[in-house]
């Protein structure tokens, strides 16, 4: 947000957007003043207290994408399935209390699953299933939109803001979190898919944009990958084809640090999501197709 609107909201007596500790404490007071009971009140505050600890940034650029990462932050460290629950349904009414006093523009909730008492797994696709999905798709800019969620590995943010200049002939140059650059090397197939959009995209400093120019919004992504994913009895997100790619390049054999590399993650350890993902998918075909389950 700009500095000019920070000041606007000084002047209402409302806490600039990038001060997290004060717009806790107006949510605080805001859920005060909604007589709810001070058990609650410090439970709420407590749970949003504990996100801002690990996100450490400015609330207005946490996004959509974010939502999985904190849920996994969230499962490493032994939190149950129903306390994850909890610290999202608290983090979705503090965004609520935000967009109601235009402290932040977006809805990073929007698409944002409950997790399972029990499961604590995000949702992976099969091999089969992602080339299903794959096969419905038909458009060029589709299939490249997807090429870089599944065959890449992007983020959601990362394959939207693509600019047509970072894609090479065997390797993307990813802008990623943190503006933490990384080389994302690229199969020939996934280089055939992108260059059959090139030939026929519209010119714009984008790799996908709208009519409008912009980037084409995660809404509108989100929505394309539910499409494709119809039928398939899973919740499918974009974050599902990253999930998925790093699964199967662990069971492939992949070694975990070059993993790192390829996600672009900060820690080895959130890479090692993959490998119990991987060892969860060999345990559920075990028990589906042995003849004594």
């Amino acid at each position: 947000m700009g500095h000019s609107s920070e000041l606007d909201q000084e002047r209402r007596g409302e806490p600039a957007a990038t001060d997290v500790d004060l717009l806790i404490q107006g949510y605080s007071n805001y859920l005060t003043a909604l007589k709810k009971s001070p058990k609650t009140v410090l439970e709420y505050t407590k749970d949003v207290a504990r996100w801002a600890a690990w996100w450490k940034r400015p609330v207005e650029f946490f996004r959509q994408d974010e939502w999985d990462d904190w849920t996994l932050a969230l499962s490493e460290s032994g939190v149950s399935g129903r306390s994850i629950n909890r610290y999202r349904a608290s983090l979705k009414r503090f965004f609520k209390y935000l967009r109601r006093r235009k402290l932040v523009t977006h809805d990073p909730s929007y698409d944002s699953e409950s997790v399972g008492v029990e499961k604590r797994l995000p949702v992976v696709l099969t091999e089969a299933e992602v080339e299903h999905m794959r096969g419905r798709l038909q458009s060029p800019r589709t299939r490249a939109l997807f090429a870089l969620l599944y065959d890449c590995g992007l983020r959601s943010k990362e394959a939207r803001t693509l600019t047509p200049e970072r894609v090479g002939v065997e390797s993307i140059h990813v802008s990623g979190k943190r503006a933490k650059d990384r080389i994302v090397p690229i199969v020939p197939a996934t280089a055939a898919t992108l260059r059959a959009w090139l030939k026929v995209r519209p010119e714009s400093p984008y790799l996908f944009p709208t009519l409008g120019g912009n980037c084409v919004g995660e809404v509108q992504l989100y929505q394309l990958i539910r499409r494709a994913s119809k039928g398939s009895g899973k919740h499918v997100t974009p974050h599902t084809l990253r999930h998925s790619i790093a699964t199967h390049l662990v069971q492939r054999g992949m070694l975990i640090e070059k993993l790192q590399e390829f996600l672009g993650h900060d820690s080895i350890e959130t890479t090692r999501l993959y490998v119990r993902l991987a060892q969860y998918q060999v345990k559920e075909a075990v028990l589906k197709a042995h003849p004594l389950a």
